[in-house]
């Protein structure tokens, strides 16, 4: 378990507190922490980045809003204000 220093306390790091932490970055920030995602996805086996979004979907404790979130991210991930001659689109 990854742990964070808060004051004089190691604590255990919580979904909770990583969604509150990319919620203060700005879109920048957001952007690279996906970047991200998808560099480490690239290293899993299987389907990869699929199959995790496949278990996500597949957990009781995720919340019609939590869903409503995954899908938003999906719809507004187009490549329309990517700039021309762009050519590095790859799958996760």
């Amino acid at each position: 378990m990854t742990k964070i220093l808060i004051g004089d306390t190691l604590t255990d790091v919580t979904p909770e507190m990583l969604a509150e932490m990319f919620c203060e970055m700005g879109s920048d920030g957001q952007a690279r922490f996906f970047n991200r995602i998808a560099e480490i996805a690239q290293t899993w086996k299987l389907s990869g980045l699929y199959m995790q979004l496949q278990w996500i979907t597949d957990e009781d404790g995720l919340t019609l809003g939590g869903r409503r979130v995954m899908q938003a991210v999906g719809d507004y991930s187009h490549w329309g204000l990517v700039p021309k001659g762009y050519t590095t689109r790859t799958e996760p």
